[in-house]
């Protein structure tokens, strides 16, 4: 009984050694990368500050009432504006009357292209991205 526990001991501090050894020896250490030469696609300008992005304006989106929104043939679905399927979004026009269009394509977008949030245009629908707006309350 005494050789079983004196074994044991024994050979959970040898696994703790040799764990503690692999981990000393794995330790990060710092690699020279001067061999390594910068690859890149344009030149690096150092110095110039990035060109700032425009941020576009936030449109408000509403899909409409109704059960009249076309069903697309890639199971996505337009919207029912004023009653008539629409293959875009409802947004407002000038007077405050909400009007089918896919941002400033009045009318939604033809057949076989869909509106794009991302984008803020009509693109073919294999492109079409699966994101949508959150509800207006």
């Amino acid at each position: 009984m005494i050789t079983l526990v004196k074994l044991r001991i024994c050979g959970s501090l040898s696994t703790a050694c040799l764990l503690i050894f692999f981990l000393a020896a794995c330790s990060k250490t710092p690699r020279d990368t001067s061999g390594n030469p910068v690859v890149s696609p344009v030149p690096v300008k150092k110095g110039e500050p990035l060109a700032r992005v425009e941020q576009l304006p936030r449109v408000e989106v509403s899909y409409g009432e109704g059960d009249c929104a076309p069903r697309f043939a890639n199971g996505m679905r337009g919207t029912c504006i004023a009653g008539k399927p629409c293959n875009g979004f409802g947004f407002k026009d000038a007077s405050g009357k909400i009007q089918c269009a896919c941002f400033d394509k009045v009318g939604g977008c033809e057949e076989n292209t869909g509106c794009s949030l991302l984008r803020r245009k009509c693109v073919p629908m294999r492109e079409l991205e699966r994101t949508f707006p959150t509800k207006s309350r």
